[in-house]
């Protein structure tokens, strides 16, 4: 069943937090985040939840929820979030060549969700059904801006529900903290449509691949993303790039369209007691088709943070700052961006 250990011990750890820190969305925020940890079954990966509450500078209330769980033997992984959020943030239009003084901001309430339930068919092969939602409302947009002209889809809101499928290589033994040799790809696809309660008609394909190498005492990390989309997805589901994980520095949906192209790689190396270093390098663009991507049109990222493990079974508190072309963000989280 994958690598985990069968001789591991039964564990459980819960570690409350203040955060407080700097983001392009969000400007200054700070709240509240609790991370449990736990190994409630022998022969198992260890499972967790995150639960956290923000509150920002520019007015936004989030309440985030991840729950990963492993089942005895690791016959089955749950794999699922909960997020509410009221969210003004800023819309700059669809695809990679939008003007940074294009930006008008909306405001909205979301409620997403996603719930993937897999089966360990094979060694380390899970497959299962793979559900997403998305439901924006009270959507207030600038007056005068593209979406206040209607012509956007999603511009007045509206629910997206889909139905597919997940397979997932899972080699990981701590999903939170990787090691040297252990792989991870996971593709999914979904599909959205009225019959699911969609408000929208479109599909989305993702494939996520990350390899971790032993670089003497140092972790050399990997990853590639593809994240396809046909039909007409609302804007606010559309490929988005951006955020604290694959293309960090860029305000989350400062570029967006219907596919994405992205990849990094990280340098993690221990320094001293709990304290951790690394260093990453990444790009990423979009675009409403594949062949429209040009490697003139990838936004570069880059950047650096420290690690402060927190618990025994290595989970890393996360603080990173990155940047990227007339961006710049600042992170803090548990466990690694990828």
């Amino acid at each position: 069943m994958g690598s985990c250990d069968r001789n591991a011990r039964m564990w459980f750890s819960i570690l409350p937090l203040p955060t407080l820190d700097y983001g392009p969305e969000t400007g200054f925020a700070g709240g509240a985040v609790v991370l449990m940890t736990a190994r409630p079954f022998e022969e198992t990966r260890p499972s967790s939840l995150e639960v956290e509450g923000t509150l920002t500078a520019n007015r936004q209330r989030l309440l985030e929820t991840d729950l990963l769980l492993f089942t005895p033997g690791d016959v089955w992984l749950i794999d699922s979030s909960v997020d509410l959020l009221r969210f003004p943030e800023d819309f700059w239009g669809i695809g990679g060549d939008t003007l940074e003084g294009a930006a008008e901001g909306y405001d909205a309430g979301r409620v997403e969700a996603e719930l993937d339930v897999l089966y360990n068919a094979f060694e380390a092969l899970y497959v299962g059904p793979s559900w997403r939602l998305q439901s924006v409302y009270n959507l207030d947009p600038e007056p005068g801006g593209l979406l206040d002209a209607g012509d956007i889809t999603g511009s007045e809101g509206g629910l997206s529900s889909g139905l597919g499928y997940a397979a997932l290589w899972e080699t990981r033994a701590r999903p939170l903290t990787p090691a040297g040799g252990e792989r991870y790809l996971a593709l999914k696809q979904q599909l959205f449509r009225p019959g699911l309660g969609s408000d929208f008609r479109f599909s989305r394909a993702e494939l996520d691949g990350r390899a971790y190498l032993d670089v003497g005492r140092a972790l050399l990390a990997l990853q590639g993303l593809a994240r396809l989309h046909t039909g007409e997805p609302p804007f606010r589901m559309m490929s988005l790039l951006g955020g604290g994980d694959i293309t960090r520095g860029y305000y989350l949906g400062r570029y967006r369209d219907r596919q994405l192209l992205a990849a990094q790689v990280e340098l993690r190396a221990p320094l001293f007691w709990r304290l951790g270093a690394v260093a990453f390098l990444g790009a990423g663009g979009v675009a409403d088709r594949l062949g429209d991507l040009t490697l003139a049109g990838l936004k570069p990222t880059a950047g650096g943070g420290l690690r402060v493990r927190v618990d025994d079974e290595g989970t890393n508190l996360r603080i990173d700052v990155a940047a990227g072309r007339d961006a710049l963000g600042f992170y803090f989280s548990f466990g690694e961006a990828f």
